[in-house]
């Protein structure tokens, strides 16, 4: 049932980018369709479930594909603060405190959960904030009993999301 409301959602976005027609005399364009705020923050939602889920059921590997490449960069930072190779916290803090709040960085901590070891992850709330696809999402080791607060930003790619940002709150 998700993946024809996802299906349907994506066919929308898709007809969002749908080309204009003109002709020699005059060049029209067609009303392209509009998706909502509310369709929009549905998807993104189920996105964020799935992928985190999804992510977390393999062993993880490279959190790349689900990243911005700035936000890619920025929390591969973070994981390698004080390890051999790594920044120090103050160049670390130096290099992105102007594009992210580095105090919810998780530095030497991993990607989305802070545990270096986990048992079955699941997204337990995806609840949008103020600001426009930035969520307030609870994930839980079912496993090791440990929940996670995390908000997490998502910018529109293609016909997906990429993760912008994410503050870890706890």
């Amino acid at each position: 049932m998700k993946f024809s409301i996802l299906a349907g959602i994506i066919l929308i976005l898709g007809l969002q980018f749908s080309c204009t027609k003109s002709t020699e005399k005059e060049e029209t364009t067609a009303e392209q369709p509009k998706i909502s705020a509310d369709s929009l923050n549905i998807l993104a939602q189920e996105w964020l479930e799935t992928n985190i889920e999804t992510y977390f059921k393999k062993t993880p590997e490279d959190f790349k594909y689900l990243c911005t490449p700035e936000y890619y960069e920025y929390k591969s930072d973070a994981i390698q603060v004080g390890y051999d190779g790594g920044l120090e916290d103050e160049e670390f803090i130096k290099k992105w405190s102007p594009k992210f709040n580095t105090k919810l960085a998780g530095m030497g901590l991993g990607f989305m959960i802070s545990g270096q070891d986990f048992g079955k992850i699941q997204v337990t709330s995806v609840t949008p904030t103020d600001t426009n696809l930035f969520y307030n999402v609870v994930i839980d080791d079912v496993a090791f009993r440990t929940t996670y607060h995390r908000k997490i930003k998502l910018v529109p790619a293609e016909t997906s999301f990429l993760i912008a940002d994410i503050e870890e709150i706890d």
